[in-house]
């Protein structure tokens, strides 16, 4: 008898959980329609240093990421505060100046190679 009710309460707890899928985990190489929170102003353009325009996104579970994307002059779009973006990112060491200070090159940060966005 002991053995029917262990298969018993088995097969009702299988039931419960497996028809529970976890959530999958969201892909942090990848960030569709997430907010610009802020972006630091555009650096100058250098010929000998790289520089770098930094911003934070929300996501949608609210989580906020800090994102590096080469400045390259010109009329390069950049992310404005309150527009949707959607980009890849990859995990890199980078050298080079913001506008306002060097980059952490003593870790590796979140950088984008270019951010396509909605219009405002």
């Amino acid at each position: 008898m002991p053995i029917k009710l262990l298969i018993a309460t088995l097969c009702i707890s299988c039931a419960v959980s497996c028809t529970q899928a976890p959530e999958p985990a969201p892909n942090r190489n990848h960030f569709e329609n997430a907010t610009i929170v802020s972006v630091l102003p555009r650096p100058p353009a250098s010929g000998i240093l790289s520089t770098w325009i930094a911003f934070t996104v929300a996501t949608g579970d609210e989580a906020q990421a800090e994102i590096y994307m080469q400045y390259l002059g010109g009329d390069q779009a950049i992310p404005v505060p309150g527009q949707s973006c959607t980009f890849s990112v990859r995990r890199e060491k980078i050298t080079g100046i913001t506008i306002y200070e060097s980059v952490p090159a003593d870790r590796r940060v979140l950088v984008t190679p270019a951010v396509q966005c909605a219009p405002q």
